[in-house]
């Protein structure tokens, strides 16, 4: 009950609360570097960014962590987008949300 997919199906909502929220993903095509991170409702988290530099656009990189997200109030939609402004492709991406209050 603390988490659906959102109306738009590219995101989840959370309702208030405190979460442990995993995403991994490969990054591919990679001209400079790769950035991911969380967002809620289209807010950066800060201490979800991670980030990876390519020597070449062949090479795959991971991405991603296991993080504390807290929702204050009210719901909230959670989402994994660039973080950065380079261009790259992500493949694999998984997402696990594991409510902790």
């Amino acid at each position: 009950g603390n988490v659906v997919l959102d109306g738009a199906g590219t995101g989840l909502t959370l309702q208030a609360g405190t979460y442990l929220v995993g995403y991994n993903a490969n990054a591919t095509g990679i001209t400079d570097s790769a950035t991911l991170a969380l967002y809620l409702d289209g807010v950066q988290i800060p201490q979800t960014v991670s980030t990876s530099t390519a020597a070449s656009t062949t090479e795959t990189h991971a991405l991603g962590g296991n993080y504390v997200v807290t929702v204050p109030s009210g719901t909230q939609t959670l989402d994994v987008r660039n973080g950065g402004t380079n261009t790259f492709t992500v493949n694999n991406l998984s997402l696990s949300v594991t409510p902790l209050s």
